[in-house]
């Protein structure tokens, strides 16, 4: 079991960064042999899921650690039922559809869906991001519950990714209530400049969230005064996947407030 484990925090570093990780760099990360690594390593690449660059010798994800990331967007209930979800989201409101979740309090980018309007969510889709600086993230935050919601904001120091973004705790805290008292919540430029987005809860039957969905698209398309707009148009998404995963529509106090 031992083993496992090693073998599976050494995969899992697969996930951070560009994805591209040496024998060395995860030798010394993990403080282990290298010899040892270099061994894990090359398991996972002779059963396809990694693969090794012939010239750098690093390794990389591959094509069987797809195929079977895959299988969870195929048969689990939440993303199967948010693809049709998501792609009418786009079709209202043209601009690219996200779906996260909070993966042990990490944000994750689930399933995305691009709209007419050009706005790269390659480097997004199935990565992790920061919760204060997106607009998903402060909805995951506001909804999980206080003690999710209290942990997110003790994780700082956050990092400071545009000149918009906020990093001291306590405007985040009050955002978030804000967030709550409006039931949508807005990034500004705030992870990356020139792109706004904006989100709503997906509220299971008994009150708990299961998951944020979102909107991305250029700043200069999207004002202030269109917030409300765009908003009912996801919520209104957000209700029918509600009902389609839970069967009935919420309607009662949400769980954690």
């Amino acid at each position: 079991m031992k083993t496992i484990a090693t073998a599976l925090q050494i995969i899992e570093a697969f996930n951070e960064g560009t994805g591209n990780c040496s024998v060395g760099e995860l030798s010394e990360r993990f403080g282990l042999p290298r010899s040892q690594v270099s061994r894990i390593l090359s398991t996972f690449r002779d059963a396809g899921w990694l693969e090794q660059d012939p010239r750098s010798r690093s390794y990389s994800v591959g094509l069987s650690a797809f195929v079977f990331g895959s299988r969870f967007v195929q048969a689990h209930p939440l993303t199967r039922q948010a693809l049709p979800i998501l792609r009418g989201v786009v079709d209202r409101s043209g601009f690219n559809a996200t779906l996260s979740i909070l993966d042990h309090l990490k944000p994750l980018y689930l399933l995305g869906i691009a709209g007419s309007v050009p706005v790269d969510l390659s480097s997004n889709l199935g990565s992790y991001f920061p919760f204060h600086a997106t607009a998903v993230g402060k909805i995951l935050a506001t909804f999980s519950g206080k003690d999710v919601r209290e942990q997110l904001l003790a994780s700082g120091p956050f990092e400071r990714l545009t000149s918009r973004t906020v990093t001291d705790a306590d405007r985040i805290r009050r955002e978030l209530d804000n967030v709550f008292r409006k039931g949508y919540a807005v990034s500004d430029g705030e992870r990356e400049p020139g792109i706004g987005a904006l989100a709503v809860p997906v509220i299971g039957r008994s009150g708990g969230l299961l998951a944020a969905l979102g909107i991305v698209y250029p700043t200069k398309m999207v004002s202030a005064d269109d917030y409300d707009y765009q908003a009912e148009i996801l919520k209104s998404g957000a209700r029918t996947l509600a009902e389609r995963i839970d069967g009935t529509p919420f309607s009662g106090r949400i769980r954690g407030h």
